[in-house]
């Protein structure tokens, strides 16, 4: 594992007083690939994951106002436990009648199906090539759109090609595909870190995700007082310039949006007056 110093988002977190009942989180990092599959380098494991998983959780109680009780935490997750707490999640909203507000944060590999191209975040256990067992995005979204809630924000520090913050799944290949577009419902917004076949890097200087890294900034500065829309634009041109400098590659963030909600959207904010 890398030994990780703190950086500026992860130390002066703002405190807000603030908490919502209703409110829930489900943060995840898969960082270390190699636990389950022998034979994979420990190139393929993805740099940070855990450490912004841990940070995005703390900013979720201190800046958000998710009960401490309201949030789950997992690390190095396999297949049964992210299935488990997705469905856990699930029962949250339809038992709290319309009043539920959901976060869903991962950080670690996605891969795009090779016959279907539709998107999977990857569990630890899972290998490139036995996706069906792994999490399908649109099922990811559907269970969170099963029954009403106020809004289900989905943060994805992930790329979708087959490639990632150091060597992707498929990477070895010499392979990148372009996965499907899925598409949401409800008040359903989905914040992605990277588009079409870019890969979802690392900025190593702070030990985050650059588009974690970004997106923790954002909260820190503004102590979570932002609209959804002033987060989108800020993360698109943020990630977008870093990455250029850090990296010397494109990445730039996207915003997936509800048709339901395609034009109140940018209005939502986490705190609420």
């Amino acid at each position: 594992m890398v030994k990780v110093e703190p950086s500026d988002v992860d130390i002066n977190i703002p405190l807000n007083n603030k908490t919502y009942e209703y409110r829930f989180a489900l943060v995840i990092g898969n960082e270390d690939y190699t636990q389950f599959q022998a034979g994979l380098n420990s190139e393929i494991n993805v740099e940070f994951a855990n450490h912004d998983a841990d940070i995005f959780a703390k900013y979720c109680k201190q800046v958000l106002g998710v009960p401490g009780d309201n949030i789950i935490l997992l690390k190095d997750a396999i297949s049964t436990q992210i299935k488990r707490e997705v469905d856990k999640i699930s029962k949250m909203i339809k038992y709290s009648q319309g009043k539920a507000e959901i976060i869903f944060y991962y950080a670690g590999h996605g891969i795009p199906h090779e016959v279907t191209k539709e998107p999977y975040i990857v569990p630890v256990d899972i290998a490139g090539d036995n996706l069906e067992e792994g999490i399908q995005l649109n099922w990811l979204y559907k269970k969170f759109t099963e029954y009403d809630s106020k809004l289900v924000a989905v943060f994805l520090d992930a790329c979708f090609s087959g490639g990632a913050r150091k060597q992707g799944l498929i990477a070895a290949r010499g392979v990148k595909v372009k996965p499907k577009e899925n598409v949401v419902s409800g008040n359903c917004i989905v914040f992605s870190s990277s588009s079409d076949i870019q890969s979802s890097l690392s900025y190593k200087e702070k030990q985050h995700g650059i588009f974690t890294y970004y997106l923790l900034k954002k909260l820190q500065d503004s102590s979570g007082d932002t609209s959804l829309g002033e987060l989108s634009d800020y993360l698109y041109e943020n990630v977008a310039l870093s990455s250029l400098k850090v990296n010397s590659k494109e990445q730039t963030p996207k915003t997936l949006v509800s048709a339901d909600i395609e034009k109140s959207w940018r209005s939502f904010t986490f705190i609420k007056k």
